[in-house]
């Protein structure tokens, strides 16, 4: 849920039917659950590796991309659907930002994260330079930014993550 008061945006994220406790003994979940653009890497590609917490920090980066592109109140998602429809009819061959990340088998919509996650330059290129225009959003882009880098560059995890 995302409010947008006029004066800051504002958000909660629950998935409760899917918590689970995070001890030293718990088995990796053998089935893949969620929502194609915010699964994480390693849960789309069906990983060995235990899921972890790294997953869902991922997943949340998904929904800060998402919502930066697709706006985060219904005026803005429907304003962009019209934008995104004009640009389809005038053009058939246009794809939408994030639209690799929703259709496609489980590893075609992988490897485009891993694409579009590959760095700086191709996440500036493919996802944040689509962002909304206004402060909220470039805050979103800053936490999007801040994300990527923890997950995807971040020494101290190493060959723990790598998506």
């Amino acid at each position: 849920m995302v409010v947008d008061d006029g004066e800051r945006v504002r958000g909660l994220l629950i998935d409760f039917d899917h918590a689970i406790k995070t001890d030293k003994s718990r088995l990796a979940i053998a089935e893949r659950t969620g929502t194609l653009p915010f699964m994480s890497i390693c849960n789309l590609q069906n990983s060995k590796v235990q899921r972890s917490e790294l997953d869902d920090w991922e997943s949340i980066l998904y929904v800060v991309c998402w919502l930066g592109v697709h706006g985060v109140n219904r005026d803005e998602q429907v304003a962009y659907q019209q934008e995104i429809d004009a640009m389809c009819k005038d053009d058939e061959y246009y794809k939408p930002p994030l639209a690799k990340w929703e259709a496609g088998t489980f590893d075609d919509v992988a490897i485009a994260k891993k694409n579009d996650l590959e760095g700086d330059e191709s996440f500036n290129d493919r996802v944040l330079q689509y962002f909304q225009e206004g402060a909220a959003y470039d805050e979103l882009k800053d936490m999007a930014r801040s994300l990527r880098l923890a997950l995807f560059e971040n020494p101290e995890l190493g060959l723990l993550y790598s998506g």
